[in-house]
């Protein structure tokens, strides 16, 4: 099972060297955050909650954001709607944020797309999904 699994993911659109900062509460989400980005070549920054997620997002050292849904303090729709004003406000470059919830359903996807999400992917995170999401939203970034 494992030789498909890893033909798969070794045709998905190359992800180069990225500065990824995760927003994830849960210590069990990060280590397969880990696991996953690991062969392609990212470097993922953690914070665990709203408050410290918007704060390093406002550095501008990040590539990408993948945004947990629900956190401690500001959730990730708060998040990203304060972060898209302010960096509208600063004349700063629009980081591109994808949420990774648990929650699939329309309205919480809707939600996210208002508050300003490029993109949004499901858990339990499935790589080629992820990877497939990213390489989507980077893509029309650079557009």
């Amino acid at each position: 099972a494992i030789a498909p699994a890893t033909r798969d993911v070794a045709e998905l659109p190359p992800v180069e060297a990225l500065r990824v900062l995760i927003a994830e509460d849960h210590m069990v989400n990060r280590a397969i955050f880990e696991l996953l980005l690991e062969p392609f070549n990212m470097t993922p920054t953690f914070v665990d909650d709203g408050v410290k997620a918007l704060e390093a997002a406002k550095t501008g050292a990040f590539d990408l954001i993948l945004m947990d849904r629900q956190m401690p303090g500001l959730d990730g729709v708060d998040v990203t709607r304060q972060l898209r004003q302010w960096q509208a406000q600063h004349a700063r470059a629009r980081t591109p944020v994808i949420f990774v919830s648990a929650n699939g359903a329309p309205q919480s996807i809707a939600l996210a797309r208002e508050a300003g999400a490029d993109g949004y992917v499901t858990k339990p995170i499935v790589v080629e999904a992820l990877v497939s999401e990213i390489s989507r939203v980077l893509t029309e970034a650079r557009a």
